[in-house]
């Protein structure tokens, strides 16, 4: 089985959007809500029963009254729908690869531009495409989104422009045990632990221009 990421998002979920879903997902499951607009709300939600449920989420779309609508399947477990100024919706999507003995599961990883309304509902645009354990939507930098890219012995943070998929690695090597993020305008505070000292917990404040890094905090 494919242990689950430990990335947690930092944004809280509202339960009053999470009820809007309520007999829409797998009792108990995990559901990961963002706000469209003041009645339409997107949620990533387990919908499959799965023994490795890495990829059994799908995007769901509640507006008004109406029932929840789903948009697409594959999603990655306890994501958020990341909300674009172009009215689509990106998450994360993937294919589970080969299961290699003592070895993190390499799986397909792809962002993908959900279209929600109008004729063309539906309708799926990729915008990025890679391998690795998690490609993480941290936060939407301008025309960038920022993704926490964790691979087989390395995580990196990325800056993906949603609306070319131009790629540009703002740093290329953190310790790939991060679980909180915070975007604070052309920064991003990371919460990780220490690579050389796993027992220890830090905060490095990352500028996304230029990817330099300092610490904030160890204990």
């Amino acid at each position: 089985m494919r242990a689950l990421a430990i990335v947690v998002a930092v944004a809280a979920m509202g339960s009053s959007d999470a009820a809007r879903f309520a007999g829409a997902y797998i009792p108990g499951g995990a559901i990961q809500t963002a706000r469209l607009s003041s009645d339409a709300i997107a949620a990533v939600a387990e919908r499959t029963p799965a023994f490795d449920p890495s990829w059994a989420s799908s995007l769901l779309v509640a507006s008004g009254d109406g029932a929840p609508v789903e948009l697409c399947d594959r999603v990655f477990h306890a994501s958020r729908p990341l909300p674009l100024p172009s009215g689509e919706i990106v998450v994360e999507r993937g294919v589970a690869g080969a299961v290699v003995p003592g070895r993190v599961r390499v799986d397909e990883l792809t962002l993908d531009a959900i279209t929600v309304h109008g004729p063309h509902a539906r309708a799926v645009r990729r915008i990025y495409a890679t391998t690795g354990f998690e490609a993480h939507l941290v936060a939407l930098a301008g025309d960038e989104i920022i993704v926490y890219l964790v691979q087989p012995g390395v995580a990196s943070l990325r800056a993906i422009d949603w609306r070319t998929g131009r790629e540009r690695v703002v740093v290329p090597s953190l310790a790939p045990y991060a679980h909180d993020f915070s975007a604070d305008g052309a920064a991003l505070l990371v919460h990780n632990r220490d690579a050389e000292h796993p027992e220890r917990e830090t905060i490095d404040r990352v500028d996304l221009g230029n990817g330099n890094v300092a610490r904030v905090r160890t204990w």
